[in-house]
């Protein structure tokens, strides 16, 4: 990742770790994301018919956004340890965790019981996880943010509309993290009478 990093100061700024300014280290290590998310999208999808979803904000990937990549990408705890060294500690907001806690939490979804949400939090979370139901997705986020649930679950893209961009939003609105993925198959069926 260092030597990566240095490449792009070199070429993007004619500079290096030691004398770069934190928006240049931040612009390298934007270009490091985008790179491994490009290599990543040559792999083939280990779910078949599932699909990924490779968010990338079109400006610069500041604070949360750039943190969430590094980390659903494994590399936050070596941008964090190779920022430390170089004085920019502290800067990205998240500790990361080898794996959530399932058992007597709350989970929050968007939606009704049989929704395509509601699938995604029974087969993460399990049949038998303590939840409720809200109408909107900001209702969700409002019940994480009151206390009333722990997680939420909430669509992130859809086989039909694409990237659920609202979600996101509402991401950087409530300071909230992706902490967990579900893929599931979304199968529609028509009925005609």
């Amino acid at each position: 990742m260092e030597e990566s990093l240095q490449q792009y100061l070199k070429q993007q700024f004619d500079t290096d770790l030691d004398t770069c300014s934190d928006w240049q280290l931040y612009s390298a290590l934007q270009n490091l994301v985008l790179e491994t998310i490009q290599q990543k999208k040559k792999e083939p999808n280990q779910e078949q018919g599932g699909r990924r979803l490779y968010y990338v904000s079109a400006e610069f990937l500041i604070g949360r956004l750039l943190g969430n990549n590094l980390l659903n990408l494994g590399l936050y705890s070596q941008a964090q340890q190779l920022l430390a060294r170089h004085g920019v500690a502290g800067r990205l907001p998240f500790i990361a965790v080898d794996e959530i806690e399932k058992d007597h939490v709350r989970v929050v979804f968007q939606g009704v019981e049989g929704a395509y949400s509601h699938a995604a939090m029974c087969r993460y979370f399990g049949e038998q996880v303590n939840s409720f139901h809200v109408s909107k997705w900001r209702d969700a986020m409002e019940a994480i943010a009151e206390g009333a649930a722990d997680y939420a679950v909430l669509p992130i893209e859809n086989s039909t509309a694409g990237i659920v961009a609202d979600n996101f939003d509402l991401l950087v609105d409530f300071e909230n993290y992706i902490v967990g993925e579900q893929v599931i198959r979304a199968d529609h069926v028509l009925l005609g009478l």
